[in-house]
Order: structure tokens, then C-alpha cells, then sequence
């Protein structure tokens, strides 16, 4: 179950083909914005830091894993320029590559197949 939630956090994150789908691609009642994939990291970043036996199910390696993703990926965040396109930011922000590579490395740390996610969200 916490990986499905780490796994719908950062994949995201993680996936072009997600981010091309709804971000840059999205439709009226099918989209997301750059902030609310953002958003969702800063949630479970404050709960793994509120709650952290919720994570209890992860071993000590896997839950250092998540959290220092999570801040580096909050402390990226803020460097991310704030009057950049979708395309442009995803496409070729350095900072955002930074975040969507970090994401994807931890999701593999953690186990968790971005390929299988992406054939199941997308």
C-alpha cells in the first residue's frame, strides 16, 4: 500500500510519457498541473516527516531512500523558474530533469517498475 502511494507520487515525476499525456497534452477533464505533481510531494514529504509509522512496512535503507528524495526534491523545486512554459520545463529545464532522474532512481531503489506503472496510469 506505501509503495502504491510512493509509486503515484513519483512516477509522475518520473514518467515523460505521463507528463507529455497530461500535463503538455492534457484535455479539459483529463490534466494536471507542473503544481500539483509538486504539491504531492511536499504532502508526503510532511507526512513521512509527521508520521513515519505509517511507513513502518520499509526498511530503514528504503525509508532514507524516500526521504531524501523528497527533500532533494523540495529543495529543487525551489529553484525551478517560475515563468517557464510546460514545454519548456519538461523538456529542457536542467533542474527538472534533476527531479524527474532523482524521481525515477528512487523508484527503482524502492523496487517499484515505472514501465509497469506507466501501462497501468496511462
Amino acid at each position: 500500500m506505501i509503495n502504491q502511494r510512493i509509486a503515484n507520487v513519483l512516477a509522475p515525476l518520473a514518467s515523460r510519457a505521463y507528463q507529455n499525456r497530461y500535463i503538455l497534452r492534457g484535455t479539459a477533464s483529463r490534466y494536471i498541473l507542473v503544481n500539483d505533481l509538486l504539491e504531492d510531494v511536499f504532502s508526503l514529504s510532511d507526512l513521512i516527516r509527521q508520521q513515519p509509522d505509517h511507513f513502518s512496512a520499509l526498511s530503514q535503507n528504503e525509508f532514507l531512500t524516500i526521504a531524501q528524495t523528497l527533500d532533494f526534491i523540495k529543495d529543487s523545486a525551489t529553484l525551478l523558474p517560475e515563468d517557464s512554459d510546460n514545454q519548456s520545463l519538461i523538456w529542457q529545464d536542467p533542474i527538472w530533469q534533476k527531479i524527474s532522474n532523482r524521481a525515477n532512481t528512487c523508484l527503482s531503489q524502492l523496487g517499484i517498475d515505472l514501465k509497469l506503472w506507466e501501462q497501468e496510469n496511462l
